[in-house]
Parts: C-alpha cells; structure tokens; sequence
C-alpha cells in the first residue's frame, strides 16, 4: 500500500515538473530562440543582396561612343567655275569635313549635316568669274623728262597751279587717279601743260608704243612681252659619239604681267590689279651670267585698286639704250680699202625713263 501511494507521489511529481518547464521553454526561451533565427535570415538576406552586382540600365560605352558619332560619308562636287583646288585649300578642315580637289571636282567625307552646310557654301562660292580687260600703253621718255618740265607727281588735290611751270595741279591729280589718260594727251600732239608734244617727239623725247589688248579671266594671270632675244653664249651637247654645240638664247625688254580680281564696293564694281613690270637690256651692263649674258634687270611690283573703266600710271623705271651713229665723208667714205679712213662710228649711251599706263574694263555679261 505505501509502494503504491510513494508511486503516485512520484508520478504527480514528475508530471508537474514536466508542465513547469513546458510552461517556461514555450514563453521565454523558445520565443527568444525564434527572435534569433529571424534576425540572423535577415542578416543573410540584406549580406546576399548586398553582394550581388547592382544592375543599371545606363548603355555600354560602346553604345555611347556610337550615338554621340554619327555615320560619315564621302561623297562628290562637280564644280562650273572655281579651282577645286583652290576650295580645298581653304576649306579643308571646315567643321570636319575633309576636302580634296580632284580636275574639275572635289571629293568631301564628313556627316551629312556638315556636308549639307558645306555644300551650300561652295555653291554660293561657285559663281561665273568675270573678265577683264586690259590695255596698256608704254611712254618712253628721256631721262628725267617731266621733272624738266616742270611736272611733279607727288601733287594732292588741293592747293594752287603753278603759273611759273604751267603745271596744272588738278590734271596731274587726275592722271595720277586714273581719271585722264596721259598717253591719250601725249598722243594728241597738241600743247600739253604748256609744252610742244610734237616737237618732243620729233626729237625722240617721247615715245609712245601700244601694247596688245588682253582679255583676262578674273583671278587669272596674264603676261605681255616686248623683248630682244639674244644670244648670250653657247653649250656642249653629246649625243651618242657626236659632240656639238648650241647656242644659248636669252630674252631682255619689257615683260608685263597682271592678274585682275572684281570686287564689289558698296553699289560699284571695283578692280584690284596685281602688277609684275620687269624691264632688262644686254647692254651697258659689266656682270655676265652663262644663262642670261650680259643682262640688267629692273623689276616693280604694285597692287591698285581701280575704278571699272579706270586706268593707273607706273612709273620710275629706268632703261640704258646704247644708240650706234655713223658718220662719213661722202663719196670718199665709199673707196675700198682706204674708205674707212673717212668714217666714224660712235655708240651714245643714254638712260631712258618708262611709265606704263595701265587700263582696266570689266566685260559686261550681256556684250558676251
């Protein structure tokens, strides 16, 4: 009987320590134990997150680079009137576009935009050129001639004439500007600042010479030439076991060269003319060269603007002339052998003056 009652006692003993920690285990610790698996995942998930890569959606550099460059193309301008070359030049490099003058056309590479703006610009520039034309005449003076008489280019426009010289102060400015044509006053054998034109030229103190009328396309270059073609010495040609020689020629006179551009001045049509004067002889010189001789050279370079129809004067080029003079006995002169006892020949050296006076016209599109 006690076995079982000290049994029953252990049993209810047991079975009420059983429930007092289920009772605790489930309130506190298992909680806790709960709370602390929960914050560890979490921790987990925020470190995976974390550690993988983060995607945007902003484009490769590949991609970029492709969008801020756009395609370029190559593409060709035939041109009517103006040097390809020329353009190419100038507007190589122009907002990218890269430019080659190839006959009568030029070959561009760049975007279309640019090629587009560029385009406009060379057919804008691609204009009909005008033609000039030019006319000169050469007043050929002995030395210092209008300073003898009394003529001063360095006048102005204003101030008074000069009564002592009859030198009228507004023709010489008018001569000088190009408004009066000296040659033409000069050809008219009539009384020109108080002086015999005539009798000048009787005496050789004056000569006029025309030159050859040119038509010159604008921006072009066009040459006149008046010259003596001498020979100045000889060289050895070989040609194959033969040897001989030939002469060697070389040219002295006046070479002219001028190069005419049109602009346009407010309403008018302006000429600007680029000259190149060259005036040589072979004589009265000491220096020789095997190419040229025995040569004295002279040379001026200018630039002018002209009005359309205007002329302009270049002077202050000199020219040594030797002139060749016989003199002889009549009848005595003639007899062989001893005829040259009765002659004699004398060479005159004398310094020349040359003024070219040049005129300039544009050609009016409808007299073509």
């Amino acid at each position: 009987m006690k076995k079982r009652i000290l049994i029953l006692l252990i049993l209810s003993f047991i079975h009420c320590f059983a429930a007092k920690t289920t009772d605790y285990i489930d309130k506190t610790d298992v909680e806790n134990s709960k709370k602390i698996f929960i914050n560890q995942k979490q921790v987990q998930q925020q470190q995976s997150q974390q550690s993988q890569p983060v995607q945007t959606t902003q484009p490769s550099t590949q991609q970029t680079t492709q969008q801020k460059l756009p395609e370029e193309i190559t593409i060709k301008m035939t041109l009517g009137y103006i040097n390809p070359e020329k353009i190419a030049e100038k507007l190589n490099g122009f907002n990218g576009v890269k430019i080659t003058g190839f006959e009568n056309s030029v070959i561009m590479r760049g975007t279309k935009e640019n090629l587009l703006e560029i385009g406009k610009i060379i057919q804008i520039l691609d204009k009909p050129k005008k033609q000039v034309i030019i006319k000169a005449n050469i007043i050929d003076t002995s030395n210092n001639l209008f300073d003898r008489l009394g003529v001063d280019w360095s006048l102005g426009l204003g101030g008074a004439t000069n009564s002592g010289t009859g030198t009228d102060k507004g023709i010489l400015a008018k001569i000088v500007s190009g408004e009066l044509s000296l040659s033409a006053l000069l050809t008219s054998n009539s009384n020109f600042l108080g002086v015999d034109i005539a009798a000048l030229k009787e005496k050789g103190d004056i000569k006029i010479e025309a030159m050859p009328t040119l038509m010159i396309l604008e921006e072009e270059e066009g040459e006149l030439k008046v010259t003596e073609e001498v020979i100045v010495g000889e060289k050895t040609v070989t040609s194959g076991t033969k040897e001989y020689t030939e002469p060697i020629f070389s040219e002295a006179g006046i070479v002219f060269k001028v190069t005419p551009e049109v602009k346009i001045v407010g309403d008018e049509e302006k000429i600007l003319l680029k000259v190149d004067m060259e005036i040589s002889n072979f004589k009265l010189t000491s220096s020789y060269s095997e190419s040229e001789g025995a040569k004295q050279k002279n040379q001026t370079k200018t630039v002018v603007l002209l009005n359309n129809g205007g002329s302009t004067f270049v002077g202050g080029l000199k020219q040594n002339v030797g002139k060749e003079s016989t003199r002889k006995v009549p009848l005595l002169s003639n007899i062989p052998i001893i005829g040259a006892v009765f002659k004699y020949k004398a060479t005159n050296k004398e310094v020349r003056d040359i003024y070219i006076e040049i005129e300039a016209l544009v050609v009016d599109d409808k007299e073509k």
